[in-house]
């Protein structure tokens, strides 16, 4: 039998979902001490230790005289836009947008092949987009899919808008439905670099600076490429993963 997870534990999760979901938006105050005290039924050292670990992954910070408040630079991966997508039906918080800015047809870089499990210069999709919220431009986003998810999702290959849904719920439902192939794991990746010209340009950061790239491989039940996302966002938007051991 899978033991319950400690009660720090599910408040820190809690809490970290409502900020993921944007329930707690950037600014906002997290509930005080007392307050989770009383609605989780724990003691005082409970929660200053889930709270503790929230400031640790840089969600919150508590300010004297104020209380503990969300961060508001938050970088995300594929993972956090495909729970958030299960639990609310849009990709997006409540404060951020999306800007198509391409999408096509191209041919395969040697590492995005590599990531497909694809030969080099291979027909794939590409989409990019702008991530912006209160705080400006978030990221710099690019999926990658197998070309032959277009004829079943044509508007893939449209820069605009899917809904609010993204390539994820596009892919899930479409794609699933002409291929019987479904996402079942994300894989991520994130590795600090210096951005290149074109990256600093768009993000208006100054040069040399650095970059936090994520790397998102959504994978089916035997293991193949659904889509690979990739985020690049400015080093002072922290990244914060959850992992599940039981």
């Amino acid at each position: 039998m899978t033991q319950p997870a400690p009660a720090y534990a599910r408040i820190i999760s809690d809490i970290r979902d409502r900020i993921i979901r944007g329930d707690l938006q950037p600014g906002d105050l997290v509930p005080s001490e007392q307050s989770i005290v009383n609605t989780w039924g724990v003691s005082r050292g409970t929660v200053v230790r889930a709270l503790a670990e929230l400031r640790a992954e840089g969600l919150i910070e508590t300010v004297p005289g104020v209380g503990t408040r969300v961060l508001a630079t938050t970088a995300q991966g594929g993972s956090d836009r495909a729970r958030r997508l299960k639990t609310t039906g849009s990709i997006f918080r409540p404060d951020e947008t999306s800007t198509i800015t391409g999408a096509g047809i191209v041919d395969a870089p040697a590492d995005i092949g590599a990531a497909l499990g694809i030969e080099p210069g291979t027909p794939v999709i590409r989409r990019t987009r702008l991530l912006s919220d209160r705080d400006g431009i978030a990221a710099i986003s690019t999926s990658w899919l197998p070309a032959e998810f277009a004829d079943a999702v044509p508007a893939l290959l449209q820069p605009r808008s899917l809904g609010g849904t993204g390539t994820l719920r596009a892919v899930a439902v479409a794609v699933a439905d002409a291929t019987g192939r479904t996402a079942v794991l994300c894989r991520e990746t994130s590795v600090a670099r210096l951005a290149d010209e074109a990256e600093s340009t768009t993000l208006d950061l100054p040069a040399p600076a650095a970059v936090l790239e994520t790397r998102s491989l959504f994978t089916d039940h035997a293991g193949d490429a659904i889509e690979y996302g990739v985020d690049i966002a400015p080093s002072r938007r922290t990244r914060t993963v959850e992992i599940a051991l039981a």
